[in-house]
């Protein structure tokens, strides 16, 4: 399975089978997670793995009664040491904990999808109440829940829009000026030829 293939197997699963995930598998998603780019190379991250049953269904129920997150074997709370980061960053230490966390994240939902595990990336959830049920220190931020498992549903054709509606040059608003960089379907070509003949007819 190529990267492209890992990426398209990738998607929001909320129902799972009763099949545990081997050790070594969660070990490799563990390793790539802290493989990702992060501010400074402090690496703020801290992982909170949850396996018990009944800490799951409290995680589910701090995550706004989401229950389904049960069925997931295992649960990988990501948080951050926001005392550290902004010891180095002051007040910005928290934006760069946020982006971090979400790049070990992404890293962890995409080798996950190379060994054919299931995932679901969760971030309502109620704070207060997720660290009093994990015993979070205070200086210690949770920022994401992910679900891993093996599915036990079909999931639908992921729909995105095409990448030239969101994608300038050199500016904001600058469209391409070659339609042929991204192949497109024709509806979506014939839209963007006619936003460039209207750019054009303006500039007369």
């Amino acid at each position: 399975m190529n990267l492209h293939e890992m990426l398209k197997r990738r998607y929001s699963c909320r129902s799972y089978i009763d099949k545990q995930i081997k050790d070594e598998d969660l070990a490799l998603m563990l390793n790539n997670a802290i493989l990702a780019p992060n501010a400074g190379n402090l690496q703020v991250w801290r992982f909170i793995v949850v396996k018990d049953k009944e800490k799951r269904e409290k995680v589910a129920i701090a995550c706004l009664q989401q229950k389904w997150m049960t069925q997931a074997p295992i649960q990988v709370v990501i948080a951050a040491d926001l005392k550290y980061a902004k010891a180095h960053y002051g007040s910005r230490g928290e934006t760069y904990a946020i982006q971090d966390c979400t790049l070990t994240a992404s890293n962890i939902l995409i080798t996950a999808a190379s060994l054919n595990i299931d995932s679901c990336f969760i971030s309502a959830f109620d704070e207060d109440m997720l660290k009093r049920t994990l015993e979070i220190p205070n200086e210690i931020k949770p920022y994401i829940i992910i679900t891993l498992g093996y599915s036990n549903e079909k999931p639908e054709e992921k729909k995105r829009y095409n990448l030239a509606m969101f994608t300038y040059f050199n500016n904001y608003g600058a469209r391409m000026q070659d339609l042929s960089m991204f192949p497109i379907k024709d509806k979506s070509k014939s839209f963007l030829t006619r936003l460039k003949e209207k750019f054009l007819s303006n500039k007369k």
